[in-house]
Formats: C-alpha cells, sequence, structure tokens
C-alpha cells in the first residue's frame, strides 16, 4: 500500500506538474499574444511614422527648392541692384564731370564779360577823359582868344 500510495502521490505530483505547465504555457501563449499584437501595433506605428517622415521629407524638400528659387530671384535682384549702383555711380561721376565744366565754362564766362565790362569801363572813361580834355581845350582856347583881341 505505501507503493500505491507513492504511486498515487506521485501521478498526483505529476497531474499537478502537468497542470502547471499547461497553465504556465497558456500564460505564456496569452503573454506570446499581447506580445505579438503589441509588435504587430508598433509596427504599424512604425509604418505610420515612416510615412510621415516621408511625406514631411517631401514637403522639406519641396520647400527647399522654393528657398532657393527665391534665393535665386533675390540674387537677381540684388545682381541689378548692383548694377544699377553702378549705373548711378557712372552716371554721378559723369554729371560730376560735367557741373565741373559748366562750372570751370560759367567762371570763364564771367571772366569774360568781366573783362569786357573792364574794357567797356575803361573806354568810358577814356572817351569821358577825351571829352574833358577836349573840353578843356576848348576852354583855354576861348580863355585864349579873348586875350589876343586886346
Amino acid at each position: 500500500m505505501p507503493l500505491e500510495i507513492s504511486l498515487l502521490i506521485m501521478a498526483a505530483a505529476c497531474i499537478v506538474f502537468v497542470i502547471t505547465v499547461l497553465i504556465a504555457m497558456r500564460l505564456f501563449m496569452l503573454r506570446l499574444h499581447v506580445l505579438t499584437e503589441k509588435t504587430i501595433e508598433l509596427q504599424r506605428d512604425l509604418n505610420q511614422l515612416t510615412q510621415d517622415c516621408s511625406k514631411l521629407l517631401q514637403t522639406t524638400d519641396h520647400t527647399v527648392k522654393e528657398i532657393g528659387e527665391a534665393v535665386s530671384t533675390v540674387n537677381y535682384v540684388v545682381g541689378a541692384a548692383k548694377g544699377m549702383g553702378q549705373s548711378l555711380e557712372q552716371t554721378a561721376g559723369v554729371m560730376k564731370k560735367i557741373s565741373g565744366l559748366l562750372s570751370q565754362r560759367a567762371a570763364q564766362y564771367a571772366e569774360q564779360e568781366r573783362d569786357k565790362r573792364q574794357l567797356e569801363d575803361m573806354m568810358q572813361w577814356a572817351e569821358l577823359a577825351m571829352s574833358a580834355w577836349q573840353l578843356w581845350q576848348t576852354g583855354r582856347q576861348k580863355n585864349k582868344q579873348p586875350e589876343r583881341r586886346e
């Protein structure tokens, strides 16, 4: 009987062991199933994140291209403004030369006019002096003529 009890205990222990292993396997399977679902969910999230990153990269690429085009346009405008600045600088230089020449010509003209005016003044003074001298001579001759009569 002790053998039968031992066998019965061993059989009970085996049954408990098998039930425990089955329960553990079942829990393991449930955890494996949950882990698989989480992995699938994670994979979906990763796929969504990859798609979002791809869209973001496309948008960024498009934005960078637009910025490049804007920079090219700005460079063109800056180049044009630089060209205009150089043209204005050249125009200012030419205008400075022209104004210098005009000032020089005006000064020459003013000097010529002053010289003409001085010459005219000198001629008028000479005429006045001649007239005065003639009047003095005439007056002197008139004064001398009555003295001879006497």
